[in-house]
């Protein structure tokens, strides 16, 4: 739920799921299994922001690895539709919400959200005008940008800020294979081929695999050092997820002897949110973790792979 909390109209535009508990309120775990009711604009809202968005729990578990914080400078590389956007926000903003017992005090932080689709940016820029408060937007603390990012050019000074994002998110577009599974039963229901399986090519998931690999180059370009990157694919094609990772190595090692002053490592610190119950709900790959609705944990999420990358000094 969400409500004016703040004379300056600063209000919820999410609020973290709980459950009851034997009268106590809890924060849920993520393998707590709901279901939700759709959004709705809310009308005790100045703004009548949506009430809550309805994402994949292994989303929402790649959007809290990140482990956001206010303050930190964000960007979001394909953003659209936006719910892992708004997730993050949750990390940078945490104070802008129904509970907050205080007034609210100055915005501090930085979102980028960035979407090189004409049609799906504009989607996601009114998801997050629908979703985030107003403030964000005009203060300059949440923006919405255009930006093709397979290559580093002059265009790409747009996603350019200060000294690079503490936080990038990479959520590659990809192959996608559960979505192309369910819109074929859903056509053939109707006696339709759907566009996405008629559509698709074995050579797809290269032709994929080369753009993931450029997007993933440019988030290690415009992070800065001590940054790091979360890359996410919903494909289970291995060529899309470890194999992007691999080859992003191999670029990596090439460029640091043309005199770079910076590597990757990319594994997992203990101190990471959740790093330590990850095997409840995923499995390891060679490079990072894979997320399937059949793993044991029971939770029905997924498919999604993602990797941890941190950028460091590599003097």
């Amino acid at each position: 739920m969400a409500e004016n909390t703040a004379e300056n109209g600063v209000i919820c535009y999410v609020r973290p799921l709980r459950v009851e508990s034997e009268g106590e309120l809890e924060e849920t775990s993520p393998s707590a299994s709901t279901d939700f009711p759709q959004p709705r604009p809310a009308p005790s809202h100045l703004a009548h922001l949506m009430t809550h968005w309805n994402l994949d729990a292994a989303s929402a578990l790649v959007a809290s690895m990140l482990n956001v914080q206010p303050g930190d400078s964000v960007l979001d590389l394909c953003a659209a539709p936006g719910g892992k956007s708004i997730a993050l926000a949750q990390g940078l903003w945490p104070d802008l919400h129904a509970d907050a017992r205080t007034p609210q005090g100055e915005i501090t932080g930085r979102l980028v959200c960035n979407e090189a689709d004409g049609k799906r940016q504009k989607r996601l820029a009114e998801n997050l005008n629908s979703y985030l408060p107003p403030q964000l937007f005009k203060q300059g603390h949440l923006v919405a940008t255009k930006v093709v990012a397979t290559h580093f050019s002059s265009a790409m000074n747009g996603l350019l800020t200060g000294s690079g994002y503490e936080r990038v998110l990479v959520d590659a577009p990809c192959s996608s294979e559960r979505h192309i599974i369910h819109a074929s039963l859903k056509a053939r229901q109707s006696g339709n081929t759907a566009p996405e399986m008629a559509n698709w090519r074995a050579a797809s998931s290269k032709r994929l695999a080369k753009t993931q690999v450029e997007l993933l180059m440019t988030a290690l370009r415009v992070a800065k050092v001590g940054g790091r990157i979360m890359y996410a694919t919903c494909s289970i094609e291995p060529t899309e997820n470890d194999g992007v990772v691999e080859k992003m190595l191999a670029l990596v090692e090439k460029e640091r002897k043309k005199g770079v002053a910076w590597t990757v490592q990319l594994e997992l610190r203990m101190d990471d949110v959740l790093a330590g119950q990850l095997e409840e709900w995923a499995e390891r790959t060679k490079y990072g973790w894979m997320v399937l609705p059949d793993h044991p944990g029971g939770g029905r999420w997924g498919p999604l792979f993602f990797a941890m990358v941190s950028k460091v000094d590599g003097r």
